[in-house]
């Protein structure tokens, strides 16, 4: 899976993220991903950041 995943240049915790934001479209806010997810708000953040800069999300603002 990590070759797959490289392939499309994202991490294992970056389609995590994709995962639950598609799943959860509506009211999702950071601290309940950390939770689902078992990392930090902060973790989070970055992911999304990271997310934001590949051009996979548009604007990790709207997922407060």
């Amino acid at each position: 899976m990590d070759s797959d995943l490289k392939s499309f240049n994202i991490t294992a915790n970056e389609l995590e993220i994709l995962i639950e934001l598609e799943h959860h479209k509506h009211g999702k806010t950071y601290e309940k991903l950390a939770r689902e997810l078992h990392v930090t708000k902060d973790k989070v953040e970055e992911l999304v950041k990271n997310l934001v800069a590949k051009d996979l999300v548009t604007d990790y603002h709207d997922f407060y």
